[in-house]
């Protein structure tokens, strides 16, 4: 039936006013259906038909009289219906998960075939395993040779083979070749004097006369000693009164280039440290620098996504698949649990938000805006700890200071919402599905599950390629506009 024709109207001056085009449910039933053939002939695998209508796929493919076997991998929620069609049609159906990488995702198998030729179809599933076997294998023995690879390399030089080796012929004193000469008193009061492990008491100049171990075992006991002790890794000595730096500073020199550090302990250390205190102490740090601020990642900026189930679909334009991460403080003014309906979306001023807006100032959003080929939306990254809860409430995306990326938190659980590019409709799918992505390689990589109606549960990966942008603007607004509430405005507007 096609669609009604309101009659046209003849305005005040004879001109017949443009008529209006009433659709119906079924007028949008049929729209759909043949937008989806469309899609069913221009897909190029059977896994992209299956998802488009796995129906027309059995039927196309068992209506001739012969003994084919369809082996698909395809997302756990498209095999359950297929699996449903073809016991229906009386198939023989194997479904298994195989694993390409330890710790991977699964991938989703399933295998038909007519119940005349269940032997090709038990073979054929047990190809499929013997070659992800091989393949887990291999993956295995290049992980081992990259790790026997990075063995091999050169790494940090142990702290005594850092000092000059003729050094020790000359037996000349290590502190005066090292370090800035210090004032050497010419005597030292019993209550400051602190003898190295397995040492005795010695004077002023006899300590001066030492030199450096020569065995390295006795070298690295000295050291490890000393880093339990927590001593500061440089020895420069200032103390903290300033009476007593008045009185010593033209007698002590002070190094240029000596990095900061806790002043409050200044005092207590240079009381208690030897000459050889200072030089393993110093030596240690230029091997094993100590923890900074610098273990936080900045995970922002452009990241090249590679995804081996979109690309079936996709083909050579898989390529172009981005994500750009974004780091921001959170905004509940514009960013609350009543801006999913796109209707009511507004700011709220600072001074009227609740108590529990105001408990989530002081936290960070970790969003990404990403373009996956088949999909394109927005991604909200929070706590693995966060509970899954439905429907989760804005704050469940909220990071605390000590959440944020760094060394000790690599994996993070995210949802997404977005449009199906194909036909820019709001998936709906997309409220169900909660995934994880772990970052790697100190935040240049990542690997991660993204669930979809069209692709079920697949594996992703991503490399960094490019450095974090200006603030993005309304994430908590954009977030809204791909929300149930506005699918649902967006249907009603096209009747």
């Amino acid at each position: 039936m096609a669609p009604k024709v309101a009659a046209g109207t003849v305005g005040a001056n004879g001109v017949v006013k443009k008529k209006r085009v009433v659709t119906t449910a079924a007028d949008r039933e049929r729209a759909k259906n043949k937008a989806a053939d469309a899609r069913y002939e221009a897909a190029k695998t059977d896994e992209a038909r299956a998802w488009i209508n796995p129906a027309k796929l059995l039927n196309d493919f068992f209506s001739r009289d012969r003994e084919d076997v369809m082996a698909l991998k395809i997302g756990a929620g498209t095999r359950r219906d297929i699996c449903a069609r073809a016991e229906a049609l009386g198939l023989h159906v194997q479904m298994f998960d195989t694993q390409s990488r330890r710790n991977g995702p699964l991938e989703s198998w399933i295998v038909l075939g007519l119940l005349s030729s269940r032997h090709l179809v038990d073979d054929k599933v047990r190809d499929i395993q013997r070659q992800s076997k091989r393949e887990l294998q291999r993956a295995e023995d290049e992980a081992e040779d990259e790790d026997e690879a990075d063995a091999g390399a050169e790494g940090p030089k142990n702290p005594a083979e850092m000092i000059d080796p003729s050094l020790r012929e000359q037996k000349a004193p290590v502190a005066q070749m090292m370090l800035p000469p210090l004032r050497q008193a010419t005597t030292k009061p019993k209550d400051i004097v602190q003898d190295l492990p397995d040492q005795t008491s010695k004077t002023t100049t006899e300590t001066a006369q030492m030199s450096l171990p020569s065995e390295e075992i006795e070298a690295a006991k000295q050291l490890s000693d000393l880093k339990s002790s927590a001593m500061p890794a440089r020895p420069v000595f200032r103390p903290e009164s300033s009476q007593v730096e008045a009185t010593r500073s033209s007698e002590t020199p002070v190094v240029p280039d000596a990095p900061p550090y806790d002043s409050t302990a200044e005092q207590a250390v240079a009381e208690d440290a030897t000459e050889n205190d200072r030089i393993a102490s110093w030596v240690s740090q230029q091997a094993q620098p100590g923890q900074t601020d610098k273990d936080t990642l900045d995970l922002t900026g452009t990241w090249k996504i590679t995804c081996a189930a979109i690309a079936e679909q996709l083909g050579s334009s898989s390529s172009d698949l981005t994500m750009k991460i974004h780091l921001e403080p959170t905004q509940p003014q514009s960013d609350n649990d009543t801006d999913d309906d796109p209707a009511t979306t507004s700011v709220t001023s600072s001074d009227q938000l609740t108590d529990t807006q105001k408990a989530r100032l002081g936290t960070y959003q970790l969003w990404a805006t990403f373009n996956f080929g088949l999909y394109h939306g927005l991604i909200r990254f929070m706590s693995p700890t966060t509970p899954n809860t439905s429907p989760l409430t804005r704050s469940s995306f909220d990071l605390s200071p000590t959440q944020l990326p760094s060394s000790k938190n690599l994996t993070f659980q995210y949802k997404w919402r977005g449009r199906e590019t194909s036909d820019e409709e709001i998936s709906l799918e997309a409220e169900k599905a909660i995934q994880w992505v772990k970052f790697e390689e100190n935040g240049v990589k990542l690997t991660g599950v993204f669930e979809s109606e069209y692709l079920g549960e697949t594996g992703f990966e991503g490399q960094k390629i490019g450095k974090g942008e200006g603030e993005k603007e309304d994430l908590g607004r954009m977030w809204s506009k791909v929300s149930p509430q506005a699918h649902e405005a967006e249907a009603k507007s096209k009747e």
